[in-house]
């Protein structure tokens, strides 16, 4: 499982990290851990922040258009993708496929910090001051064997 979904700010703000070489499976189960995540909320709005600057490969986009859900949550707010630069131009395309096939509120950036800054601009109802800075740090990804 190359991502992980953890809460940044409860209930409010998700954040994903992806890395390595992603499958069909994973993007399918990171939609599932997302819509739960936001199941458990009850604000209007959950947000999430995808750092996925560490992909390496993403599988067929038909494939994840077919898999994916054909309507938004109801509770999904913004979604933020940090894929730095151009040598991520293949993860920047799949996350605009998956964005327009589920019709959600999508933005890029090529840096978290920017990306953190643009969501307290576009809603400052969100408790900021509750913001788990931990959740933010790279995982550790092991050499594979």
């Amino acid at each position: 499982m190359p991502y992980k979904v953890d809460w940044y700010i409860e209930n409010e703000v998700v954040f994903v990290q992806m890395w390595g070489s992603l499958e069909l499976a994973d993007y399918v189960n990171y939609f599932k851990d997302c819509y739960t995540a936001y199941d458990q909320s009850d604000r209007p709005m959950v947000h999430t922040i995808i750092d996925a600057s560490r992909t390496t490969h993403n599988p067929n986009l038909l494939e994840i258009k077919r898999s994916l859900p054909k309507e938004t949550h109801p509770r999904a707010g913004w979604i933020l993708s940090v894929v730095d630069g151009p040598k991520n131009v293949l993860t920047r395309f799949v996350v605009n496929t998956v964005s327009n096939v589920t019709q959600q509120r999508l933005r890029h950036f090529n840096k978290l910090d920017e990306a953190l800054t643009f969501l307290q601009s576009m809603d400052a109802s969100v408790s900021w001051d509750l913001a788990n800075p931990e959740v933010l740090q790279p995982v550790e990804v092991l050499p594979a064997r």
